[in-house]
């Protein structure tokens, strides 16, 4: 009894090592899989120049709402997930070729920051304010300067070897830059681009239709026996382009590594243009529903058919170039 009362006490407050070692693991386990995810980014070169720059982006249009400008954000972004998607194919045991940045460079970089964000408070009014059509796509095209500071980050040297490294993650990060979400280009296309979306949707819907009538304005308007369609900018395919931009740039991050580039930038220029043209086919559909017994179903629910078509509209357009776009395996 003696002994066995002594032992128990020596145990008292001892853990049972066969209890904790299944913790142990867990947390060893846990510690693996985040040095996995770190892995990947501090092995990625010219990774901090690319974080700062997108950091400093947001920062600015969300300190001054006149900067902000979706496009510079999104190209950022793209690029920096573009190349951590790269680095995955760098063996865990590479080193980093990551050049430290100089201090000076970082001042440098932060103060022209803040000169910009001192200037779009300034000159908010301005920018915000009713112009002509060319001084107005100026000032757009200058809030495109937000990205300048990023240029101080490294030498002439370090941007040439950086351009040579991500040739392909530049190229897409640029297209995105020019083409996302393209609203001016459409503010200033919409006379000319509103019309032949108009007479295109005539041209379908008066076989489907007779006694289609067709006005020209502005927002160009179908009249038909049972329904009228005034075709205003919101239906002019901004959003649907905006909705093939989203889903393609998911897919681009997901597949990067697998994807040819030049075909891939051929199957984008060519999905935004299917988009435009099944715009074309959505109002002629809903126009020519609208004009039967469906009329009412048409009214309610002509927004959220528009979705689900243009989202189709994509999935089959991505099934029949998919493999098109994929490298070819060399055997």
């Amino acid at each position: 009894m003696p002994g066995r009362t002594a032992r128990s006490l020596a145990n008292r407050g001892v853990p049972d090592l066969t209890a904790v070692a299944p913790q142990e693991q867990a947390l060893v386990g846990s510690g693996s899989a985040l040095q996995r995810t770190s892995v990947p980014i501090y092995h990625t070169p010219y990774w901090s120049v690319f974080t700062l720059t997108l950091a400093a982006v947001c920062l600015d249009s969300w300190l001054v709402p006149t900067l902000n400008t979706v496009a510079p954000i999104f190209s950022s972004g793209l690029l920096l997930i573009l190349a951590l998607r790269r680095s995955c194919l760098r063996p865990p045991s590479a080193p980093s070729t990551t050049p430290p940045l100089a201090l000076w460079r970082l001042f440098g970089f932060l103060s022209q920051h803040l000169l910009l964000i001192g200037a779009g408070t300034a000159f908010g009014d301005i920018l915000n304010g009713h112009h002509s059509r060319g001084f107005a796509l100026a000032l757009a095209a200058s809030k495109y300067l937000i990205l300048a500071p990023t240029a101080i980050l490294l030498s002439r040297a370090e941007w040439r070897d950086c351009g040579r490294l991500y040739r392909a993650e530049c190229i897409a990060a640029s297209i995105a830059l020019l083409t996302f979400f393209p609203l001016r280009i459409f503010n200033m296309a919409w006379p000319w681009y509103g019309q032949i979306l108009g007479r295109s949707v005539f041209a379908l819907a008066h076989f489907f239709v007779p006694g289609t009538k067709y006005l020209a304005a502005l927002t160009p308007t179908l009249i038909g026996p049972n329904l009228e369609v005034t075709i205003v900018f919101g239906c002019g395919g901004l959003q649907a382009i905006k909705l093939f931009q989203i889903l393609f740039a998911l897919l681009l991050v997901v597949d990067w590594n697998e994807l040819n580039g030049g075909r891939a930038v051929t199957v984008y220029f060519g999905g935004l243009a299917v988009m435009l043209i099944a715009n074309v086919f959505r109002i002629t559909l809903l126009f020519v529903m609208g004009n039967t017994s469906w009329r009412q179903h048409v009214i309610e629910y002509h927004l959220s058919a528009g979705w689900i078509l243009l989202t189709l509209v994509f999935v089959t357009y991505l099934g029949m170039t998919y493999r098109w776009m994929l490298k070819e395996v060399k055997g």
